[in-house]
């Protein structure tokens, strides 16, 4: 279920990268979407801790481009 959520978010990421959003648009998607990665309970798994990373990683790099 995790891996499924996160490949979700990676997906609505996707779709922001591609642009057409005001700043304050993607501002508030990408603080959004960081929380909903927060709340995915990864337990011990390093491969879903590391996934979610990398999503919480474009969520900021998103962010950086405004």
């Amino acid at each position: 279920m995790a891996a499924e959520a996160i490949a979700t978010i990676a997906k609505e990421l996707d779709g922001f990268e591609q642009g057409g959003a005001t700043p304050a648009v993607l501002d508030e998607m990408a603080t959004q979407l960081s929380c909903r990665l927060d709340a995915i309970d990864v337990g011990d798994s390093a491969t879903l801790r590391e996934l979610r990373r990398a999503q919480l990683r474009r969520c900021e790099q998103l962010c950086s481009k405004l």
